[in-house]
């Protein structure tokens, strides 16, 4: 072999080598997800919940109200939470006027309206069952609470948003002894003005459901799977949008896993879908599922999958991150208590 051979067989071994070094870093899989894509564990709360309400009240402020709380029944805990230096940091604030859980949030300006759900005695059988109509609003700034007229339809498992003046009290389910996955879902639509301080009836909600997740996205209400009455099953993957400027619902693309008892959070133009539960209600039957809804065009992405399964958490965007707080399963929560304090957090 020539001088000039050789010098060519060299730079075709280099050339190989490097193009074999290039094809294994783009299929290697720390090059498939960035480090920053990934959920890691956040400081737990002081006490764990499950079917509590988590609301985002501005000033870098979120609020964890009611739920169930193992040897505590329902609750009427009111647990502040903030960012600092990039830890999560907690202080009970003043306790909602009502104990409950599985009711609905939402807030305008640092007022968190809280309404519905279910309230019992005692932490052991036999529960004594309440379906709430219910309506508090939790003034953040003033660390003081009101109570506000009822709604025309005590439920659980409802969901709630504030657009405009307005407040949505969307769905739910009545009967069953207040109990997930028991009794009738609900269509219903009902607004609260907040100025006049009545409530009407709006447009039904096409499929009836409780248990599901709601977000609010400019003039339009979100509102994904959940449960469709269907006992030991019926677990939704429809989404379902209203326009509050004409109360017309839309169907749009299905969520990639049907669950009910998910949580759901606004990031940005984007809705995540997290948790939840299939089947039979059970702690083997929670979910680590994490969704993403591009409200730009109503379209579905998996992202990676949250480190616990959980049902009955609660979420909220704090401090640049996607926060989901507890959740485990009423009543039998043995299985899953673990969940009831557990924090992570996720930064896309």
């Amino acid at each position: 072999m020539t001088t000039r051979s050789r010098v060519f067989a060299r730079l075709a071994t280099i050339a190989i080598l490097l193009l074999a070094v290039l094809l294994a870093t783009i299929h290697s899989p720390t090059a498939v997800f960035a480090s920053d894509d990934e959920w890691e564990s956040a400081v737990s709360m002081p006490i764990g919940r499950g079917g509590a309400v988590a609301v985002y009240a501005g000033g870098g402020k979120a609020f964890i109200i009611g739920g169930f709380a193992n040897a505590l029944g329902d609750t009427n805990l009111n647990l502040r939470m903030k960012i600092q230096s990039g830890i999560a940091q907690y202080e009970f604030k003043a306790p909602a006027p009502t104990a409950r859980a599985e009711m609905a949030a939402a807030n305008k300006s640092g007022d968190i309206y809280v309404a519905g759900g279910r309230s019992r005695g005692g932490s052991i059988l036999p529960y004594i069952i309440k379906l709430l109509d219910t309506f508090e609003v939790y003034h953040s700034n003033s660390d003081t609470w009101e109570t506000l007229l009822p709604m025309p339809t005590p439920r659980a498992g409802l969901g709630l948003v504030v657009e405009g003046d307005n407040v949505y009290a969307i769905g739910g389910r009545v009967g069953g002894q207040g109990i997930l996955k028991s009794g009738n879902v609900l269509n219903v639509v009902e607004i609260y003005d907040i100025d006049a301080g009545t409530w009407s009836t709006g447009t039904p909600m096409p499929t009836p459901r409780s248990d599901f997740g709601i977000a609010v996205m400019g003039s339009s209400i979100y509102v994904m799977g959940g449960w469709d009455g269907t006992p030991n099953a019926g677990d939704l993957d429809t989404v379902e949008k209203m326009s509050t400027s004409s109360g017309n619902w839309s169907t749009i693309d299905s969520m990639p896993t049907a669950r009910t008892a998910l949580t759901v959070v606004v990031e940005g133009n984007d809705i995540y879908a997290l948790g939840g539960h299939t089947g039979i209600v059970d702690p083997s039957n929670e979910l680590d599922k994490a969704d993403v809804l591009d409200t730009d065009d109503d379209e579905w992405e998996t992202i990676n999958p949250m480190i616990g399964e959980r049902a009955q958490a609660v979420s909220v965007k704090l401090g640049g991150d996607v926060y989901v707080l507890g959740g485990h399963f009423y009543p039998d929560v043995s299985g899953s208590a673990a969940n009831g304090t557990a924090v992570e957090k996720y930064d896309d």
